[in-house]
C-alpha cells in the first residue's frame, strides 16, 4: 500500500476515532446482549416440540434415514383378540394452507431478532480493507465479507438489505450450506441469493427441511427443526440428526408412521398421515391421535378391520396391511369386504350364506364365523356346517332330521329352523316338534296319531295299509291312524287304541273278547284259543259271548270273561254238566266216570240212576273225587293254569267221611292249597294257602262247593 494511501487512512482514523470509539462501545454492548439471549436459549431443551404426540421419540432418539421409495414399517404383534376401540374415519382433505416445496430461496415470515453487529478493524494484510471500498458493501477475497459502516468486517447475524446472513464469528466469512451456531443448525443459501438463512419448508439436495420462520415457543428463528413438530395442525418429524423432514413409512421409537412424499390428492409433503391410507393398491390405518399404524383389531366407525401384524406376518400378506377376503386367526374363519370391513352378522359370500358372530358372547368370539354348531339369532335357530355355510332343506345332524327355510317367503326366513309345525315341501306334508327334530313312524300331534316315513319323514296318507316290521296299520286320506274296531272292506279289524297297531289272535277290547286271525280280521263262531273254547258273535260284534249260550242248537255258558264251561258247574241250587270236549251242555240220561247221571231238557241235573230222583250218596272213589275236583277248581278257576289234585289224606279230624287233596298248578310243581271233600255229599271246602296269587285266588274258585 503506498504512503498516500496510508497517510489518508490514518488521516481518516484520527478524525472520526471519538466517534468510532462510541460506537463500537454500543455495537459491543449489543453483541453482548444478543450472545445472552442466545446462551440462555442453548440451556432450553435442545428440541422443542409444539403438540407433540405421545410417545415423542427423545432427541437422542436416531431414526433410520428415509428411502426414496417408502419402506413396508414394522411394529409390534398384537395381541390375539386385542380389545377393539372406537375411532373416526379421517377425513380425506387436508387444510387449504399452501405448505408446496420451496426452493433454497424460501420466502421468509417476518421476523424480530435483535441482530449482533461488530465492526472489526484491519489488523492484518489479508483483512486490510481498502479505503477507496465502500461502506455498506459486498468484499471476495477468498470468500464473501461484508463491510460495516466504519470499514469493518460484519461477523455474526447480519441484516442486508432485507435480508438476514450470518458472518462467522473469526474468520469473517459468510456462512454458506450447513452451519452451527451454539448448538443450532443454520443453512445459507448456496444458491440464488449467496448465504440467505433458510426460514420455512427448504428443499436442499433433493429432502426437504424446515427452518423455524421466526423466534416463538421456544425456537429460534433460521434453527433447524428436529423431531416432532406441528404446523398448522399437521405433524411432521425431522431427524433429530440430519434434520431432514421423514416421509414414506418411518419407524420412530419402535412404532411405524407414515409421512406423505408429496404433496398430492389432499395431502402435504412430509405431513403425518392418518386415518385411512392406500399405497400399492393396500389399505393401511393410522391412528387419528398418535399417527401409530394400527395392528390387529381395530373397530372404526362402529366397523370392525383386521390390520396385519408386524412381526410374524403370514405369507403373501403385508405388515399393518388391512385384510381383505377370508382369513384364519388362532383357528378360528374371519371375512373382511373388498372395503375391509369384517363380516358380522348374516352375510352371503359367493352365493353362499354365512353367519359371523357380531360381539363376543355366550363362549363366540367378535366376528368369528359360526360352524359345525347350532346358533340363535333374532330368536330363530340356524346350524352352520363344518364349512360354515348355512344349512338349508333338510338336514340330518347328530342323527336327527330337521329342516331349515331355502328362502324368504312367505312369513320364513332364509335358513331359519322349523319348528312346533306342520310345512309342506314339494307336495308331501311333514312336522316338526318344538326342538326341530322332524316326526317319524309312528307320531301324536294335537291328539291324534299318524305314521311318517322312516326314510324321508313325509306323513303317510292313505286310505292305505301301512306295514311297519311286524306290526301293520291303517290310515286315512289324512293320514290319520286307525284305532279301536274298524270295518275295511268286508272285514272287521281291532287297532290297538294306544299304539294303533293291529291286533290279532285274542283281544280284549271294551270290557270283551275277540279273536282275531293273523290277518288281523275278527272271527265269529266257535273257537279254541290257548285250551280255552269260546264262541264269538255273529254279524258286526263279534264279542265273545257270555253266559247262557244257544249255538248251533246246543247250549254252553260262557264266563265273564266268554270262556266256556267244561264239567261239573253249579248256577243256584242247579248243577249241571258240560262235556269237557266240546263244552256242550248234558242233558238227558250221561254216565260220567263210569256213573249214570239224568239232566232235564234244560241241563240241571235231576239224579243218579237207582236214587229216586235225588243224588247218590254212594261213597266215590280217590280216582273219581280227584277228577271231579280238578274239573271243578278249572272251571272256577278262569285262568290258563291247568290245576290238578293229589290225595294228602284219607281223614280229616278223625272224620273218614272227608278226604284232604292238595292242590298244584305249573303241572304239579306248585302247591297252592287243598281242599276237603265229603264223599258221601259230595261237599268241599277250600283252604287257600295263597289266597291272591298269581295263580288262584278265593274270589275265583270260592270257599264252598258241590261235587255232586
Amino acid at each position: 500500500m503506498n504512503k498516500v494511501k496510508l497517510t489518508s487512512l490514518l488521516l481518516i482514523l484520527c478524525m472520526a476515532g471519538s466517534g468510532v470509539a462510541a460506537e463500537a462501545s454500543s455495537f459491543t454492548a449489543y453483541a453482548a446482549e444478543e450472545e445472552t439471549v442466545i446462551t440462555e436459549d442453548v440451556n432450553e431443551e435442545e428440541e422443542a416440540v409444539e403438540e407433540a404426540p405421545a410417545e415423542e421419540p427423545e432427541d437422542e432418539a436416531a431414526v433410520e434415514e428415509p428411502a426414496e421409495e417408502p419402506e413396508e414399517p414394522v411394529a409390534e404383534e398384537p395381541a390375539e383378540e386385542p380389545a377393539a376401540e372406537n375411532v373416526e374415519e379421517p377425513a380425506d382433505e387436508a387444510v387449504t394452507e399452501d405448505t408446496e416445496d420451496v426452493s433454497v430461496e424460501a420466502e421468509e415470515l417476518p421476523v424480530e431478532e435483535k441482530e449482533a453487529e461488530e465492526v472489526q478493524e484491519a489488523q492484518t494484510d489479508e483483512f486490510l480493507i481498502d479505503a477507496n471500498t465502500p461502506d455498506h458493501s459486498w468484499v471476495e477475497n477468498h470468500s464473501m465479507y461484508y463491510i460495516d459502516s466504519v470499514k469493518g468486517y460484519a461477523k455474526g447475524f447480519k441484516t442486508i438489505d432485507g435480508v438476514k446472513y450470518h458472518f462467522n464469528e473469526e474468520t469473517f466469512y459468510l456462512d454458506v450450506g450447513f452451519f452451527t451456531y451454539n448448538g443450532f443448525v443454520y443453512y445459507g443459501s448456496e444458491s440464488g441469493t449467496i448465504g440467505k438463512l433458510a426460514s420455512g419448508f427448504t428443499r436442499i439436495n433433493g429432502r426437504r427441511y424446515y427452518f423455524w420462520p421466526e423466534t416463538k415457543d421456544g425456537h429460534y428463528i433460521h434453527t433447524r427443526a428436529k423431531g416432532w413438530f406441528t404446523l398448522n395442525g399437521f405433524k411432521y418429524y425431522a431427524d433429530p440428526n440430519t434434520g431432514v423432514l421423514r416421509t414414506g413409512n418411518t419407524t420412530i421409537s419402535g412404532s411405524a408412521y407414515y409421512f406423505w412424499p408429496e404433496t398430492k390428492d389432499g395431502h402435504y409433503s412430509a405431513t403425518m398421515a392418518t386415518g385411512f391410507i392406500t399405497l400399492n393398491g393396500y389399505k393401511f390405518y393410522a391412528d387419528p391421535a398418535s399417527g401409530k399404524m394400527v395392528t390387529g383389531f381395530k373397530t372404526i366407525k362402529d366397523k370392525g378391520y383386521y390390520f396385519w401384524p408386524a412381526k410374524n406376518t403370514p405369507s403373501g400378506k403385508y405388515p399393518y396391511a388391512m385384510a381383505k377376503g377370508w382369513f384364519t386367526l388362532n383357528g378360528f374363519k374371519y371375512h373382511a369386504a373388498s372395503d375391509g370391513v369384517l363380516a358380522a352378522g348374516f352375510k352371503t359370500i359367493d352365493g353362499k350364506s354365512y353367519y359371523f358372530f357380531p360381539k363376543t358372547a355366550n363362549g363366540n368370539y367378535s366376528k368369528t364365523m359360526a360352524k359345525s354348531k347350532w346358533f340363535t339369532a333374532n330368536g330363530f335357530k340356524y346350524y352352520a356346517g363344518s364349512d360354515g355355510v348355512l344349512y338349508k332343506g333338510f338336514k340330518t345332524i347328530s342323527g336327527k332330521k330337521y329342516y331349515f327355510w331355502p328362502d324368504t317367503a312367505n312369513g320364513h326366513y332364509k335358513s331359519t329352523m322349523v319348528k312346533s309345525k306342520w310345512f309342506t315341501v314339494s307336495g308331501k306334508k311333514y312336522h316338526a316338534d318344538s326342538k326341530g327334530v322332524l316326526a317319524s313312524g309312528v307320531t301324536s300331534i294335537d291328539g291324534n296319531t299318524y305314521f311318517f316315513n322312516k326314510s324321508n319323514n313325509s306323513l303317510v296318507t292313505g286310505p292305505k295299509w301301512i306295514t311297519d316290521g311286524s306290526s301293520k296299520y291303517y290310515c286315512d286320506s289324512a293320514g290319520k291312524l286307525y284305532s279301536g274296531k274298524k270295518k275295511i272292506g268286508s272285514y272287521y279289524y281291532i287297532f290297538n287304541t294306544s299304539s294303533k297297531k293291529l291286533q290279532t289272535g285274542l283281544i280284549s277290547y271294551n270290557g270283551g273278547r275277540y279273536y282275531a286271525d293273523s290277518n288281523g280280521r275278527l272271527q265269529s263262531g266257535k273257537k279254541t284259543v290257548s285250551g280255552n273254547m269260546y264262541i264269538f258273535a255273529d254279524s258286526t260284534s263279534f264279542k265273545a259271548r257270555t253266559g247262557w249260550i244257544s249255538y248251533n242248537g246246543n247250549k254252553y255258558y260262557g264266563n265273564s270273561n266268554g270262556v266256556l264251561k267244561s264239567g261239573w258247574f253249579t248256577s243256584g241250587s242247579s248243577k249241571y254238566y258240560f262235556y269237557p270236549s266240546t263244552r256242550i251242555m248234558a242233558t238227558g240220561t250221561v254216565k260220567i266216570d263210569g256213573t249214570t247221571y239224568k239232566f232235564s231238557s234244560s241241563g240241571v241235573l235231576q239224579s243218579t240212576p237207582g236214587s229216586s230222583g235225588s243224588s247218590s250218596s254212594s261213597t266215590k272213589s280217590n280216582a273219581t273225587i280227584r277228577t271231579l275236583l280238578m274239573n271243578y277248581a278249572n272251571n272256577k278257576n278262569n285262568t290258563s293254569y291247568s290245576i290238578s289234585a293229589q290225595l294228602e289224606a284219607t281223614s280229616y279230624g278223625g272224620n273218614t267221611n272227608i278226604r284232604v287233596f292238595d292242590l298244584f298248578v305249573n303241572s304239579g310243581n306248585t302247591y297252592i292249597g287243598n281242599a276237603k271233600v265229603d264223599v258221601k255229599t259230595g261237599d268241599v271246602l277250600f283252604t287257600w294257602v295263597k289266597t291272591a296269587s298269581k295263580y288262584v285266588s278265593t274270589t275265583r274258585i270260592g270257599t264252598t262247593g258241590v261235587l255232586w
